[in-house]
This record gives C-alpha cells, sequence and structure tokens, in this order.
C-alpha cells in the first residue's frame, strides 16, 4: 500500500508538471496559489488583524536562477512570524524530497531615495531547486496599524493559476473594498456566514503574468487588484469609524499633527522677521520664505514609525537644516504663521505614481507626500519644498494632476486638484551652426531650456561635484547622430530668477559624417536621433506609456554652405 501510494503521488505530480507546461509554453514557472486570508477582530485593545500568507510555485523548466530566493517583508507598522520555506522535489526514482529552507536572514530594505526606513525583510531561499520542483511560502503577518490595511494583487512575477483573497470579517467589522483592473466574469466574489462572521473571498483564475516595460506607469495603474478597507467596528457597543470616508481619513491624519508647531518659538520668530523685512504683500512674504526653504533646507528622507506620517516641528527643522517632505512641510507653514500669514496649511498628497482618488481609496495609501498649500483669494500656491529651483506657483512634477487634502483645522478640510503645466511652459531650443570640414562636420550649439526643462537640468548640474562629470551629462545632452559626436567649453548661464530660462552655449564637431564623392558634399542635417526608437507598437506593447510631464522640443540646424559650393539638392 505505501509502494503503491507512493508510486501514484510521484505520477499525479509529473501529470501536473507536463500539464502546467502545455498550458505555459514559454513560461519557465508558474504560482499554482497564491492565497492571503486576514482575520479582523474587535478586542478591548483596538483591532486584531492577523493575516496568513501561502504561495506554490511549480519550476517548468532548467531555467532555475532567479527562483532560489524570496523576501518577505515587515516594519514596526507589522510584525512576521512561522516563516516557512520548503522544496518539494522528485529524485531519478521518482522519490519525494522535502527540503525545507534553513536560511532567514534579515536584510535592510531602504526604499530608493530614502536616507533611512525601518523597513526590512526576511531572506529566504530554497534549496534543491530542479525542474518540476514546486516551491512552497508560508508565514504569519500581524499588522498593528489597521489604517494601513488592505491590498491584494492578483498577479505576480509569474502567471497564477490561482489568486485568493480572504477576508474573515468577525462580528462588529464593517468593509468596503473596490477592484482594479478586473471587470465582472474576471473573477468570482463569494460571501459566507461563519455564525456571527462574514468571510469574503475574491478569486481570480489563470492570472498571466505582466511584463514590466520602459517608461510605464506604475505597476498598481495596470495590474488587476483589490482594496478592502476597514470602515468602522462596533466592540461592546461603540463603535469606531476607521476609513469610512474621506473626513474619516482626514480625522486620523488631523490626530497626528495637531500638536505640531504650537508653541511659538523665538528662533523660528527671528528667521520669518529677517526673512520678510520690507516685504508688502502676503504673498511676497510667502514666496520668499519658501524660496528660503528650497536653497537652505536640504532634502533628506528619514522615515520611521509613524515618524514617517507626523512632521518634526519647524523649530528643530530650522535648527538642523534638513529634513523630509513632511518636514519641509511643517517649516513652510510654520515660517507663514510666524511671519503673519495663516493662510498656509499642511496639504497630504499622493505623487503619480499612486493611482487613486480619495473618493475611491479614502485610505493612506491614497497619498505618499506632504507639501504645504497657499491659498490667496482663491487660487492655490502648491509649495513643494523638495522640488529645488521651482518658481513659486509651480508645482512639482511628480504632483500634476494630483488630488491634494488640504488641512484647515479640526474637521476642516478641502480636496483640490493640482494643475497641470502646459506644455508650452516646458521648452527646449535646441539651436546650431553646422560647418563643413571635408568629412567633418562641427560648430558651435545653444540650448535654451525652460520649465521642468530648465528645473531638471539645473538640479542635475548642481548636484555633480566635479567639472569632469558635468561635462559628461552636458554632452549626453546636447548629443547628436553618433557617438562620434564630441562637444567642449561648455559654458552656463542661469539666473537667480526662477522664472527665466537656463542657457547652455557649446563648441562641437562630428567626425565621419559628411560624405565627398568627386566634387559634390552629402550633409544629413537630421542629427537629432532622440525619437527614432520611440514608435509605439500595439501588437507588442501591453501598457501605457507614461512621460514625466509635457513639453515641447524645437530643434534649429543651420548650414553654413562652403566657400564655392552651392546648394543643388535639398
Amino acid at each position: 500500500l505505501v509502494f503503491f501510494l507512493i508510486s501514484f503521488t510521484s505520477f499525479a505530480q509529473t501529470a501536473e508538471v507536463t500539464q502546467l507546461q502545455a498550458r505555459y509554453p514559454s513560461e519557465n514557472a508558474v504560482i499554482t496559489l497564491r492565497q492571503e486570508t486576514t482575520h479582523i477582530k474587535p478586542e478591548a485593545t483596538g483591532l486584531s488583524v492577523i493575516t496568513y500568507n501561502k504561495e506554490d510555485m511549480v519550476l517548468l523548466t532548467d531555467q532555475v536562477t532567479g527562483y532560489n530566493e524570496r523576501k518577505v517583508y515587515f516594519s514596526s507598522f507589522n510584525k512576521v512570524s512561522n516563516i516557512v520555506a520548503k522544496t518539494i522535489s522528485y529524485d531519478d526514482k521518482n522519490r519525494q524530497r522535502i527540503a525545507l529552507s534553513t536560511e532567514n536572514t534579515i536584510t535592510d530594505e531602504i526604499s530608493p531615495g530614502t536616507f533611512f526606513d525601518d523597513y526590512k525583510a526576511h531572506r529566504v531561499v530554497f534549496p534543491n531547486l530542479q525542474k518540476g520542483a514546486k516551491l512552497s511560502l508560508s508565514y504569519t503577518e500581524q499588522l498593528n496599524e489597521p489604517h494601513f490595511f488592505g491590498r491584494f494583487f492578483f498577479t505576480s512575477f509569474a502567471p497564477t493559476e490561482v489568486a485568493e483573497y480572504n477576508v474573515l470579517a468577525y462580528e462588529g467589522v464593517k468593509l468596503r473594498w473596490k477592484i482594479f483592473g478586473l471587470k465582472e466574469g474576471d473573477y468570482e466574489y463569494i460571501e459566507k456566514k461563519e455564525g456571527k462572521n462574514t468571510l469574503h473571498t475574491w478569486r481570480a483564475k489563470n492570472v498571466k503574468r505582466i511584463n514590466t516595460e520602459g517608461d510605464a506607469p506604475a505597476f498598481a495603474y495596470y495590474a488587476p487588484h483589490i482594496i478592502v478597507l476597514i470602515d468602522s467596528y462596533t466592540f461592546k457597543g461603540e463603535t469606531t469609524k476607521l476609513l469610512a470616508d474621506e473626513n474619516a481619513l482626514y480625522s486620523w491624519y488631523y490626530s497626528l499633527v495637531n500638536k505640531v508647531n504650537t508653541a511659538e518659538s523665538p528662533e523660528l520668530q527671528q528667521v520669518a522677521d529677517s526673512l520678510t523685512k520690507d516685504l508688502k504683500t502676503d504673498q511676497e512674504k510667502v514666496k520668499a520664505i519658501y524660496y528660503w526653504v528650497q536653497d537652505h533646507i536640504k532634502y533628506v528622507a528619514f522615515e520611521d514609525g509613524m515618524g514617517g506620517f507626523i512632521p518634526r516641528e519647524g523649530k528643530l527643522v530650522c535648527s538642523r537644516r534638513f529634513g523630509d517632505c513632511k518636514d519641509m512641510a511643517s517649516i513652510i507653514t510654520s515660517l507663514s504663521h510666524a511671519a503673519g500669514v495663516k493662510n498656509v496649511y499642511l496639504t497630504w498628497i499622493g505623487t503619480r505614481d499612486i493611482p487613486y482618488t480619495y473618493k475611491d481609496v479614502p485610505a493612506p495609501m491614497s497619498d505618499n507626500h506632504m507639501i504645504a498649500t497657499y491659498i490667496d483669494n482663491g487660487v492655490y500656491y502648491f509649495l513643494d519644498g523638495t522640488g529645488q529651483n521651482l518658481p513659486f506657483g509651480t508645482p512639482t512634477s511628480m504632483i500634476q494632476g494630483k488630488e491634494a487634502m488640504i488641512g484647515k483645522g479640526e474637521g476642516k478640510f478641502e480636496i483640490v486638484k493640482v494643475p497641470v503645466i502646459g506644455i508650452e511652459a516646458n521648452r527646449r531650443i535646441d539651436s546650431i551652426e553646422i560647418n563643413v570640414n571635408k568629412n567633418m562636420l562641427q560648430g558651435k550649439g545653444e540650448v535654451l531650456l525652460s520649465g521642468y526643462e530648465k528645473i531638471f537640468f539645473v538640479s542635475r548640474v548642481n548636484g555633480l561635484n566635479d567639472q569632469k562629470r558635468k561635462n559628461e551629462f552636458m554632452t549626453g545632452l546636447v548629443s547628436k547622430a553618433s557617438n562620434k559626436f564630441i562637444a567642449s567649453d561648455f559654458k552656463t548661464q542661469y539666473t537667480t530668477d526662477r522664472s527665466r530660462p537656463a542657457e547652455l552655449t557649446y563648441n562641437w564637431q562630428l567626425s565621419d559624417y559628411a560624405r565627398e564623392n568627386g566634387k559634390e558634399i552629402y550633409v544629413n542635417m537630421h542629427l537629432n536621433k532622440w525619437y527614432q526608437n520611440d514608435l509605439l507598437d500595439p501588437a507588442k506593447r501591453e501598457v501605457a506609456r507614461e512621460l514625466e510631464y509635457k513639453y515641447h522640443d524645437t530643434y534649429v540646424y543651420t548650414l553654413n554652405v562652403p566657400a564655392g559650393y552651392k546648394v543643388t539638392y535639398i
């Protein structure tokens, strides 16, 4: 009987692999099951939110590189336990082998562009990888801040046979949810009563892997997923609203900031007075403060627990001369208030990496950034201290078109949309003079940059430490035709007036480009190759293309006809 069961299991395993290979002939692996099951239970201390995670994957080919390790992420907001990673494989006699992972190291996972955060990961390694092996990973996650619950992506880095999200809401828990990237019929929803509790299940089958592509929007824009929010919960007759709507979200946000910048600071007052001395209007005062913050407060992203949500005192930021986005919003508002301008407010906003509106998703996952907003006679000025060289009235490019939640006090807020800067504001005018010297072209060049084109150029040049790197960057900016293009003698000019264009002049030469044939010279004046590979093929590209901002490029190439020659063909 034992022999029969072993043989049957081996046969079933072989059949499963064969069937998967037939269904996914071009894939190296397939996820057979990805499942999350969360229990949400009201308790005396608040909500208990515990999630049980499970994922099974089968390797379909000998290309096993890249599947040997996984990371399970955690921070001060969630605790991970009971991690089990194992590889189930078969030897040449079809005998099953189960090998448990013995390597589980903790790594720091600091986000790109962040100086510090408390994001970490358990790194587990699967042993004995081979064609036909099944990789199984399970773990438990306890969330200690229910405002951060919960999002589930149905797709992953490999095609998925079954993706299932379960939420067991105990008695008294009220949920709300919204599905993105799937329409009815692409998934099934099951609601089941378990005593006084309710089990919600969302299940999608045969979910394809979505390929990442260059210049694509953030993953959440096109990857099928669901967001489940805890609307409210009741415990012993007392109901607590969590994320019922935008009002509930703002109420929580306000509780995090209502004790910030409440005490007067002589040091901060002195700075405010010195910056606004002799200035007549409120707008002039706010503008001077905003520019001072841009020039004197260095952006340092420091996220540690609730420190990622609560701004530091403006007086502390002023004395340190550095801070993250919340700290810069804090010092802009506190200095403005010290200068007597009260209509400057802390503002929560999401960058364009986030596709949600506050109405659809009234939750912290709808924003990841903080700015200050100055309102002057119905005109909104979005002041992002993290953006260097920004003219007053121009938002950073990453928040264009996004909703801003402006906090005006307890129970008072406003949600407005940041405008998208028009195409004519962001211009690049690239002009060159072309002289022909046998098979070489050479001459002078000039580039005028305005709007975001100027902002990114100036920030990049100022951020490079040595002249060699600056020259390399500027050569790449003006490069044309081929890798034989050489630029030199760069000169830059950009005034302290942030609204004026930046100017870059240079000399250049390009060898082996003109062609001599007897008494004729042929010159291809289409030197700009930047767009030659930009044609999008709808048959191959699956997702949209995103640009950082709208822009207008103009190229002016002037050919000086050599002495003794005349133009016979254009």
